[in-house]
């Protein structure tokens, strides 16, 4: 338990509360994640360094909240932090053309034909309609 306390406090530390003390309840529930919820700890680091890098749990909000050790040792929360709802966003690659036009039909400067993926699609199933 001491190591995973260590884990947290050079990890997340520098950006979220430090842990002073493993009480009781904060052990028990420290070893009931490591043992049902992540692989021991290196599972436990992974989730340290995901904490870390999200906006929103390390305090970059309205609010200004920060999770705190005894927030994350709640299973509930844990499973939310694994499962990526705490990420940081990704960027948007933009639209993708080919989905944007319906139906759009061209010719590449060879001649080909190029259509787009709903065009293709619709060609597929009702091939008079293209």
């Amino acid at each position: 338990m001491k190591e995973a306390v260590r884990t947290w406090n050079v990890i997340c530390g520098p950006t979220l509360q430090r842990v002073a003390k493993l009480t009781q309840e904060r052990r028990d529930k420290l070893a009931q994640r490591l043992a049902d919820d992540l692989d021991g700890l290196p599972g436990w680091e992974k989730l340290c360094h995901r904490v870390v890098r999200s906006p929103f749990l390390t305090g970059d909000s309205e609010t200004e909240w920060k999770a705190t050790f005894d927030w994350l040792v709640e299973q509930g929360n844990l499973i939310k932090v694994i499962e990526g709802n705490y990420d940081p966003p990704r960027p948007n690659p933009g639209p993708d053309p080919a989905n944007d036009v319906p139906n759009a039909v061209g010719r590449y400067p060879d001649g080909s034909t190029v259509m787009s993926r709903r065009a293709w699609g619709s060609a597929q199933h009702n091939p008079g309609d293209i």
